[in-house]
């Protein structure tokens, strides 16, 4: 910032020399608002530096989720890895024809969710968060005024969701956090992964 005031302030005294006030008016405009776009741009480093790579681009710690190798142990997730998880369950929801639809989460709180929350708000379609206290009769109604087309869940609501699929005509796809079937939750993210290590980008663009 230093070298840009040096540089502003020289070209001001060479030019001033030679100018009328009209023209000095319109210098000092000109040099002020330079002044204050290099402010922008240092703070916007500074905010990158602080923030952004501090989270996004390192390893620290995001989250803490119980491990499924080792019982009554937590696994600590990154910003690095949350962010890498996003990118590939939003590219898979999107290559399944996702894009711009209503998709619901029902469960329980837990770490799955916040990864499909974001995954969904941030690029492929509208969150329809789903009260799991609700009866099978509001959830159908909510699932059918909503034309949901995929739903995220814990297992414990799988059941009442193949049931309500019945009625609910537009639900596609009944994403499972905890079952290992072709649509489950961590299945998907693999091949979200999959599909951008061999250049699909349709959710990151």
């Amino acid at each position: 910032l230093s070298n840009i005031i040096d540089e502003i302030n020289n070209l001001k005294d060479a030019i001033l020399a030679n100018c009328n006030s009209n023209y000095e008016k319109q210098l000092e405009e000109l040099v002020n608002d330079k002044l204050k776009k290099s402010q922008i741009h240092i703070d916007l480093i500074n905010s990158y530096e602080r923030y952004i790579k501090k989270t996004f681009f390192n390893q620290e710690t995001a989250s803490n989720i119980k491990s499924k190798e080792i019982k009554n142990d937590n696994k600590e997730i990154s910003y690095k890895e949350m962010l890498e998880q996003v990118n590939s369950l939003g590219t898979a929801m999107v290559n399944m024809g996702l894009k711009n639809k209503n998709i619901a989460i029902m469960s329980e709180n837990r770490y799955e969710w916040e990864i499909s929350y974001f995954a969904i708000a941030c690029g492929t379609g509208v969150v329809v968060p789903i009260d799991k206290a609700l009866t099978k009769t509001e959830i159908i109604n909510i699932l059918k005024r909503t034309q949901v087309e995929a739903v995220f869940c814990s297992r414990k609501y799988e059941e009442i969701l193949k049931e309500s699929k019945k009625e609910a005509k537009t639900l596609k796809y009944i994403i499972s956090f905890d079952s290992n079937n072709e649509n489950s939750f961590s299945n998907l993210i693999e091949n979200g992964k999959q599909l951008i290590e061999s250049g699909n980008k349709e959710f990151l663009e």
